[in-house]
């Protein structure tokens, strides 16, 4: 790793020295509003082809461009929202990660990678339009927000039982838990399952909350090992017939049953923290790790859209994202809006890094973080730019 950041260093210092002077100012141009930043389209994300790699690592890199052109590189996620309807689903792209032990290594991008070696952001995540959560219920705008956030660290895991190494704590795309999973109603999908004594389970994830469960707790690196309660997995579960929310059959890939219950007959295993480290190795860094994070946000609109008309819902539902994020991880993890203008230094401070040193992160040392600015813009843009080749990994929705 040290000799990859050493030749990238290399390959930059000749391009790096042409930085005298300040680039101009990216196309998109970040205004402050209350707790976000504002950046009106200049077509990009409007262009965007959303089914096409390469279409969407250019529209993100130019977003994480144009956002650490004006704000502290301090955040490790960066979470957008826009005022039309640019994509219809919402994801996490994944842009660095040192963590061993979550079950990176079992992904396309290995469990070693930084798509941005020059920033500190390790995820871009798009939560899409604004006016669409004003017509859906406020739990689900928490659940999706609450999941696409988790997809930092979650849910990548396998596990070996003794027998060798299964995949069926996974279900949609590799990456949500398996609907067979008792994730007691987890953000990052499974069910909440009743065992009714007869061989037969039934859901009661509608009445469930919106907490993370163990593992993913433990994945962030807020529980250590020994906390993390067994997890039960339903096996064989006798399926013929029978349909999901969306209509289709049931599978391991079935959305989280937020609905009318439905029963099943099957077997129960249960799964402990020792079956997932077998498979998976020790989590590194080890718990009590890093148990503050932060986040940047930007929201962007058409050049005609009114910040007086969306502004509100904007503020609103960025305001409800760190308040969920303490309530799902137990009061255990704090999410910061450094974007926040109404906060004096909100999460401004000196960084800090996972294993770096407490679980405070040192977000209390009152030093105050810059923009990216001059030559470190230039660098974030050129490596980005060489990396783009590499970064063709999916999104996780």
């Amino acid at each position: 790793m040290r000799a990859r950041a050493a030749a990238l260093a290399l390959l930059l210092a000749p391009l790096l020295l042409l930085a005298a002077t300040p680039p101009a100012r990216a196309a998109l141009t970040p205004e402050r509003a209350s707790n976000f930043l504002l950046i009106r389209d200049d077509g990009t994300v409007a262009g965007t082809r959303w089914n096409d790699a390469a279409s969407v690592d250019a529209t993100v890199r130019k977003l994480a461009s144009a956002y650490l052109s004006f704000a502290p590189d301090d955040a490790e996620l960066l979470v957008f929202f826009t005022t039309f309807d640019a994509d219809d689903s919402w994801w996490l792209l994944a842009m660095e990660n040192h963590l061993e032990g979550l079950g990176w290594k079992n992904e396309p991008e290995g469990q070693d990678f930084d798509f941005m070696p020059l920033s500190k952001l390790e995820g871009v995540v798009n939560l899409g339009d604004l006016a669409y959560w004003g017509s859906v219920s406020a739990q689900e705008f928490t659940l999706t927000a609450l999941q696409e956030i988790g997809h930092r660290w979650c849910c990548y895991l396998r596990f070996d039982a003794g027998a060798g190494t299964r995949a069926d704590l996974l279900g949609r795309a590799q990456n949500h838990w398996s609907y067979f999973l008792d994730s007691g109603g987890s953000p990052m999908e499974g069910n909440s399952w009743r065992d009714n004594g007869d061989g037969s389970f039934t859901t009661t994830t509608d009445a469930a909350g919106t907490g993370y469960d163990d593992l993913a707790l433990y994945t962030m690196g807020l529980l250590p090992p020994g906390d993390v309660q067994p997890l039960r997995l339903l096996e064989g579960p006798q399926v013929t017939g029978l349909r999901d929310l969306d209509g289709l059959p049931l599978s391991a890939s079935s959305p989280p049953q937020r609905g009318t219950p439905l029963t099943v007959r099957a077997s129960a295993r249960m799964v402990n923290v020792g079956d997932v480290v077998r498979a998976e190795g020790e989590r590194r860094p080890a718990f009590p790790t890093r148990n503050i994070f932060r986040m940047g946000v930007i929201v962007i609109a058409r050049p005609g859209d009114d910040l007086a008309t969306f502004g509100p819902v904007a503020e609103q539902l960025v305001d409800r994202i760190p308040v969920a994020f303490r309530a799902a991880t137990r009061q255990k993890g704090t999410l910061l809006n450094i974007t926040d203008s109404r906060v004096a230094d909100a999460g401004m401070g000196d960084g800090g890094s996972e294993g770096g040193g407490g679980g405070d992160c040192g977000c209390q040392t009152g030093r105050r973080s810059r923009p990216v600015a001059g030559a470190a813009l230039l660098g974030i843009a050129l490596t980005m730019a060489l990396l783009a080749i590499r970064s063709r990994r999916p999104l996780r929705r």
